[in-house]
């Protein structure tokens, strides 16, 4: 009797049905079709489901994939319905449809008031809009910025204020390859937002914030409380509390871009490594437990991960682990065990079907693909090597767990952060187990805190190796060659990188031939797509004019190099380069940079004149660049052809509604780029 052929994928059915589901998100997000005709084709995929076992058997076995493929139809509809359900803009009680220039609005503060430079930030829920004189009950969230001066004793979590000023839509920079603030606002709900001074507002009687809520944010605050009394030192401080429940507010910038280059931040961000942790600190205390007590066992085992998942901010990658360490107790209870891989998929399965948004949340994707890649590639890695000796092999246990987590999560790192750790071995082989060390420190910190006497010394010595760490990885973050940095992937190269790797871990792990041609052919096309780009940014010309706060910043492209022009403060490394100017020059492969002292130039047959002085321009440019407090010229003649006028983001309120007017006077086009985003033109 012969017998069905499995696969590797047969255990894992989630495996299969993840793909369709992520596949309509992607659809529901990018096509932006109506939700109506997405039903239309679930029901027409949903027939040929309800029909077939009715089929004569001569009609099933030749038509066996059309239940499966319908079923795949049938997802990839549900994953872009979910989208179009979570859309905030397209429920019927958004904000945003009964907009009008002078509203009143109620505002639930949503989250405790977090200290920035110059302001209080919070997010707040608006829960009533004014409309023809009375208030209607509405939804959205919008982003609140208290003035620093202001006395915010009463605003807290719950607390309702009535506010009366205009809010402004949350907008891009526009600056090329810049971080997509207005996407990643509105997958949280978040359209619009707001500046208060003490006239804005008012704060309203009462308190609404939910109680279970209000007992996570206190829980919070107490541990802050105690990290703060006990470790000394603004950056331990900031590291621990980021460490043991993902509070970020008080991270130097600079550490964590540190850590970011030398291939651990995953340490400071909450992940499997702290639940797995936590998971073992529970089964060790509830032993007694397991034995006697196997249900009670298991479900304060569940209720400590997820009551810890949720204390930690419930981010993507900490309940993906949570539902995997929950999956592997119940599986003990049952004395069952789960595929891994269906596990896996099916953790995600369900967290994109609670959030579709989550599809484009880096601490998702980086979460799933480091594990999946651990699942495939580590055993075969680590009984590729036998060491006799335990200490040895106890480190060539993380090395290959470290080394196995980067297949996947290369693709993702390249591509959203264009460079790649060199010394990430190195890192993780001291800061894994020091961080562990540091975490199991710190809950003995929390639960030991009613001792000061020992609370101290235990604060004490956290420091210290805190300290070690942050001089480990800032020593080798200040090595040349800690990074390689400046990679600028397309969407397809990402893709066929995905696919490079998969073909060519297929072929290591199954010697499979027909794996690595398809490997050799996806290094092909992603070379070739390589040297066409940068055959075309060698050949580029262009202005940019970037949208920085309140400093003038503009690039003029010549190939491969770029002519800077503006505040020199941002000729220093720091985070307004990183953040404004090195995004847009990845992106464009820029490898060399010139200061640009003249403030005239042409290049293409075009003249372009930076302004940053009173008095008559010296010449007629086809593009005038302004900056600072320049006021238009008071005498002037209107000439016969048109200039481009482009404000930067140094120009005042005041000047740049003289120049509105004066190029409406003219019929110039004007660019204001702190309205508009950043100025780019091609030659």
């Amino acid at each position: 009797m012969s017998q069905t052929k499995t696969f590797w994928w047969t255990p894992a059915p989630f495996l299969r049905l993840l793909p369709a589901l992520a596949l309509g998100i992607a659809a529901g997000w990018y096509a932006g079709t109506a939700g109506w005709i997405w039903v239309l084709a679930g029901f027409i995929f949903l027939i040929p489901v309800v029909l077939y076992p009715f089929l004569p058997l001569r009609l099933q076995y030749p038509l066996k994939v059309v239940p499966g493929c319908s079923i795949i139809g049938m997802l990839v509809c549900l994953g872009a319905l979910l989208v179009q359900q979570h859309d905030v803009r397209n429920k019927a009680a958004w904000f945003g449809k009964a907009y009008q220039e002078e509203p009143s609005f109620v505002v639930l503060l949503a989250e405790p008031l977090v200290a920035k430079a110059n302001s209080w930030k919070a997010i707040g829920q608006v829960q009533q809009l004014e409309k023809d004189k009375s208030y209607a009950a509405v939804q959205g969230s919008i982003i609140l910025y208290f003035k620093k001066a202001l006395d915010t004793t009463g605003l807290r979590y719950g607390s309702r204020i009535l506010l009366r000023k205009p809010l402004q839509p949350i907008q891009n920079s526009g600056n090329p390859g810049a971080f997509d603030y207005q996407r990643y606002c509105l997958f949280q709900g978040i359209t619009h937002q707001v500046f208060l001074a003490g006239n804005d507002f008012r704060l309203l009687p009462g308190n609404e914030g939910a109680a279970f809520t209000r007992i996570l944010i206190q829980s919070r605050q107490a541990i802050v409380g105690i990290l703060r009394r006990y470790i000394s030192g603004p950056l331990e401080q900031g590291l621990a509390e980021a460490l043991l429940i993902g509070y970020k507010d008080d991270l130097d910038k600079g550490l964590v871009q540190a850590y970011a280059n030398t291939g651990v931040v995953h340490v400071i961000a909450i992940s499997g490594l702290h639940l797995g942790l936590i998971y073992g600190l529970l089964l060790l205390l509830l032993k007694p437990l397991r034995r006697r007590l196997p249900l009670l066992h298991c479900l304060l085992v569940v209720c400590g991960l997820w009551a810890f998942s949720l204390l930690a901010g419930a981010q993507p990658s900490v309940l993906r682990s949570a539902v995997m360490f929950s999956c592997l107790a119940l599986g003990e209870l049952l004395s069952r065990r789960a595929a891994v891989l269906n596990t896996l998929a099916l953790s995600a399965f369900g967290l994109l079907c609670y959030n579709p948004f989550w599809l484009w949340d880096l601490g998702f994707q980086l979460s799933y693909a480091a594990v999946f890649s651990i699942v495939v590639f580590y055993k075969p890695l680590y009984q590729a090597i036998y060491f006799p000796n335990r200490a040895i092999n106890h480190v060539w246990q993380l090395a290959a767990l470290t080394l196995t987590a980067q297949v996947f999560t290369l693709p993702i790192s390249l591509y959203h952060f264009h460079q790649f750790p060199l010394l990430f071995l190195l890192t993780n082989l001291v800061a894994v187990p020091l961080s562990s060390l540091i975490l199991l420190g710190e809950i003995a910190l929390c639960a030991l805190a009613w001792w000061p006497a020992l609370a101290i010394s235990l604060g004490k010595g956290l420091h210290q190796l805190i300290t070690w760490m942050n001089s480990y990885v800032l020593r080798l973050d200040g090595l040349s060659i800690a990074v390689w940095d400046g990679f600028a992937l397309t969407d397809m190269q990402l893709v066929l990188l995905f696919v490079l790797l998969a073909f060519a871990g297929y072929w290591v792990l199954h010697q499979n031939r027909a794996a690595a041609f398809g490997a050799l052919w996806a290094t092909l096309l992603f070379s070739l797509i390589q040297a066409w780009e940068i055959r075309t940014a060698r050949s580029q010309q262009s202005l940019l004019v970037y949208h920085t706060p309140r400093l003038p910043a503009a690039d003029f492209i010549s190939g491969q190099t770029a002519f800077f022009r503006g505040d020199p403060q941002l000729l220093q490394e720091g985070f307004a380069r990183n953040f404004h100017l090195k995004p847009a020059r990845t992106l464009l492969r820029i490898k060399q940079e010139q200061v640009l002292e003249a403030k005239a130039i042409e290049a293409g047959g075009h003249k372009v004149l930076f302004w940053q002085q009173k008095g008559a321009l010296p010449l007629l440019p086809e593009v005038l660049v302004v900056s600072g407090r320049t006021p238009p010229p008071r005498f002037f003649t209107p000439p016969d052809k048109r200039v481009q006028v482009v404000l930067d983001a140094s120009v005042s309120r005041y000047r740049r509604q003289q120049w509105h007017r004066f190029c409406d006077s003219l019929r110039w086009p004007i660019h204001d780029v702190q309205e508009q985003g950043a100025f780019v033109m091609q030659w």
